[in-house]
């Protein structure tokens, strides 16, 4: 300090720690308990036998419905637990005298069969698609239109799923076009990308009775 500087100093009174605490550091006063009594469902059957369970809270503008299949893991034996998860994942390699690819096909086609439609294998339907929809794809920048027929190529091999996960972007060939984000720059944006791919399922499955 400076030989004229002056240092001033005030001793303030000690307040009590109560009148220091703020509302956030304080404890709030315990509520008192309250029983929790859950809601009765309205329970009544469809006319196909199966149990339906309603709850209703009318305050919230939401629908919302959980189908339950007393299948699959949850009535594994205990001693071959498991068993149904490693029959799911068999069924990828194929079945019987079907590889992977043929036992895909056929699955497509028992859907469509069973919805009345016409058989027609996935290779067609991407064929079909690039023929008659010119005008989806004419919409997209050349780069964008490629990603989009690489697409439907794993589609072609592979199944509908390789069009429900992204993660498709990351495989080649789809890769050697650029990174996820790369990619997806050449639609708009992520979900300009999602946006695409949906609709191009929608254009795949079109009801071809309408």
């Amino acid at each position: 300090m400076l030989p004229d500087a002056r240092l001033i100093m005030r001793v303030l009174p000690e307040e009590s720690a109560k009148e220091l605490l703020t509302s956030r550091e304080a404890r709030p006063d315990a509520l008192q308990a309250k029983y929790f009594v859950p809601q009765r469902p309205v329970e009544f059957k469809l006319e196909n036998g199966l149990p339906v369970r309603l709850w209703t809270r009318k305050e919230l503008p939401l629908v919302e419905m959980s189908l339950l299949i007393p299948r699959g893991a949850a009535v594994d034996e205990a001693a071959k637990s498991g068993r149904c998860a490693l029959m799911a994942d068999m069924l990828d390699e194929g079945a019987g005298d079907l590889d992977a690819m043929a036992y895909a096909d056929a699955l497509d086609l028992l859907v469509h069969v069973a919805w009345n439609g016409p058989a027609v294998t996935r290779r067609e339907r991407a064929r079909a698609i690039r023929r008659d929809r010119e005008a989806f794809f004419d919409r997209f920048a050349p780069e964008a239109r490629a990603v989009l027929d690489d697409l439907l190529e794993k589609y072609a091999e592979f199944g509908v799923t390789q069009l429900d996960d992204l993660r498709v972007l990351e495989v080649p060939p789809i890769s050697a076009r650029g990174s996820p984000v790369e990619i997806a720059e050449r639609f708009g944006g992520a979900q300009a990308l999602h946006e695409a791919v949906e609709e191009l399922v929608g254009l795949l499955y079109v009801d071809e009775t309408a």
